[in-house]
């Protein structure tokens, strides 16, 4: 019986003990790739910020979970979409190049539990921008959301040709 009690006490604590591991988009380097889909139509990928570790938000003041994605460009106009997810204030940060290159948005308009979007006319065709996720809360999260990027073609008649 002591054999017994001992070996359940050891693998409870090796249980808990272990960590939640960090996602691989937790930094830069391993941003996630998403593709932007045309609109109305919207590519959800599912994510969460489990794991991720408090970072400086150059944008945001304070410490904050962030999780990173990368795009090409398709289009000029791009829309930037956060789902809602409960007990999270998520915002976004989009810049241009790399993961040190120039912010060009900063977006967090939206409270707790709340979708978060951003459409701008400011893309390049063909330039990578790098989009850094982040939980405003103090508290770490674990929830999910979906994230996507929509592109807008202009339409047949932009030009007077």
């Amino acid at each position: 019986m002591k054999i017994t009690h001992s070996l359940f006490l050891f693998m409870m604590l090796m249980f808990a003990s272990k960590s939640i591991a960090q996602p691989a988009n937790d930094d830069c380097s391993g941003a996630i790739l998403l593709t932007p889909s045309i609109s109305p139509a919207c590519n959800f990928t599912n994510v969460s910020f489990s794991g991720a570790v408090l970072n400086t938000i150059p944008c945001e003041p304070g410490n904050h979970q962030d999780i990173w994605f990368q795009f090409v460009a398709t289009e000029e106009i791009n829309r930037i979409f956060l789902s809602s997810s409960s007990g999270v204030n998520h915002g976004f940060e989009v810049i241009e190049g790399s993961c040190s290159g120039t912010s060009m948005f900063c977006i967090n308009g939206n409270g707790i539990s709340t979708s978060e979007a951003y459409t701008s006319d400011e893309y390049v065709i063909g330039n990578t921008y790098f989009i850094r996720v982040f939980n405003v809360l103090s508290n770490a999260s674990t929830q999910s959301f979906n994230i996507c990027i929509e592109s807008y073609p202009p339409p047949a008649n932009d030009d007077c040709s």
